[in-house]
């Protein structure tokens, strides 16, 4: 796999401003915490997969008043509770297991929110997403408003099959929703493939495309609205392609990598003089 190939995936994640909405932000100040449109109504319901211990984006959005449907197999209980949790010991996978915890996400939409077309869709599930997406049909994908999702292992960006799974994820999802936010988890590192830099891990916040108007991105990444992960390390800056406000052609995809390379062997040298 050449640096084109890459060049072609990390393309699609290229973010739009969005004219219609401001962005605010759900949940915790730090890790559990998502940037969505403020767009939102309580007749909404929220799909939330991958809980673990921290509910705080939930339990926001179920104090506006959403129910919330949220699915964790990994779990055995939820440490907060609200009148309008539905919790389900089960997984999402690209198959049902009617034996085992499993189920997909178009067997729980048509559960719990049949015929509906304005859902929001969260999802931390550490790497499966991207079997989920690619497998996942369009016209349940399309039943949401805004998906939210971490993205994990561009480290892998390389590996055959871990690039071909992603970039069909990706390639569905943006050929029908607009990237309106990124932010890099800091509890992963910032990396370089083929001189390339890479954000291993990247949470991302999409909105379907007819219900927005959107312009050329001119925010720098990351925001007033975001905040480390790991609140004992520096948040991780995107001044690289494709998340740089600038057009994104060759000449200037070079330009911010060659940059953000520079900035990395500064930013080494630092460390080592303070030893």
């Amino acid at each position: 796999m050449n640096s084109n190939h890459i060049i072609n995936l990390l393309s699609l994640l290229t973010p739009r401003d969005i004219l219609d909405f401001k962005k605010i932000r759900i949940g915790a100040p730090n890790d559990g915490g998502y940037v969505v449109l403020d767009k939102l109504n309580p007749t909404q319901k929220i799909f939330s997969y991958g809980l673990s211990w921290n509910l705080a984006f939930d339990y926001d959005l179920a104090q506006r008043g959403h129910n919330v449907y949220m699915f964790d197999h990994t779990i055995e209980s939820l440490t907060v509770q609200h009148p309008y949790f539905h919790w389900a010991k089960e997984g999402i996978s690209t198959e049902t297991d009617v034996l085992g915890p499993m189920s997909t996400l178009e067997d729980h939409l048509s559960k719990f929110a049949a015929q509906e077309k304005n859902i929001i869709l969260k999802m931390d599930i550490e790497g499966v997403e991207w079997k989920v997406l690619e497998k996942a049909p369009l016209e349940t994908l399309l039943c949401a408003e805004q998906i939210i999702l971490e993205l994990h292992d561009f480290r892998k960006i390389k590996e055959e099959a871990w690039y071909a799974s992603a970039y069909t994820a990706l390639k569905k999802l943006t050929d029908n929703f607009l990237l309106f936010h990124v932010h890099a988890n800091n509890c992963a590192p910032i990396v370089l493939v083929d001189n390339i830099a890479v954000a291993d891990v990247l949470e991302v916040s999409f909105v379907r495309k007819d219900l927005v108007t959107s312009t050329q991105s001119q925010t720098f990444y990351p925001t007033h609205l975001d905040a480390p992960n790991n609140v004992d390390a520096p948040d991780l800056a995107l001044l690289f392609y494709p998340f740089l406000p600038t057009s994104s052609d060759s000449a200037s995809f070079l330009i911010k990598n060659i940059f953000y390379r520079l900035n990395m062997q500064l930013e080494y040298r630092r460390l080592i003089n303070e030893k």
